[in-house]
């Protein structure tokens, strides 16, 4: 039993059995084993990065096309959804927030003395000045319960980010 809680310690990166205090390796196999957890470790990293950007791309050709007036299957879906404007906002703000935090490794930046997730921030400062921005867009209008959709995706979803972090060991905003 305990055999197996190390080689889980050794795949979430808390020890490395490699070496001793010699710097001789102990176990072969298990040197085999750390450095796969470790290649799929940064496989795993790449895969969330390389999702979060194109998320986020597609987040850009959305708001393109929708800043240009143009209309598409996405918008008819959307409009076709009861709520399906806030729904959306929640949703893609919150999951945007999720990867972001999660791509950036649950970083965080202290505002006022309170710890803030780096993708949390990051995504609140873009929400506010999407939703801004379109007072001056003529094709788009301001609502502040878009706002209000986006802080409550923000906001639930860095609550998911919190506990994935707990879960996964991660250090925890404090």
């Amino acid at each position: 039993m305990l055999h197996l809680l190390f080689r889980v310690w050794i795949c979430l990166g808390y020890v490395s059995p490699c070496k001793d205090a010699v710097g001789d390796c102990k176990d072969v196999q298990m040197c085999r084993d750390s450095i796969g957890a470790s290649r799929l470790r940064r496989g795993l990293s790449r895969v969330v990065v390389l999702t979060t950007v194109v998320f986020i791309g597609c987040i850009i050709w959305v708001l393109y096309q929708a800043d240009t007036g143009k209309d598409s299957a996405i918008f008819d879906w959307v409009r076709s959804l009861p709520n399906g404007d806030k729904l959306g906002h929640f949703m893609v703000f919150g999951v945007m927030t999720l990867l972001l935090n999660v791509s950036l490794k649950f970083s965080t930046v202290r505002l006022l003395f309170i710890p803030v997730y780096w993708g949390t921030f990051s995504v609140a400062l873009f929400s506010v000045g999407e939703e801004i921005s379109q007072y001056f867009i003529p094709s788009r209008t301001f609502d502040l319960l878009d706002l209000v959709a986006d802080a409550g995706g923000i906001l639930t979803f860095t609550l998911i980010t919190w506990c994935l972090a707990f879960w996964l060991g991660r250090r925890t905003p404090k």
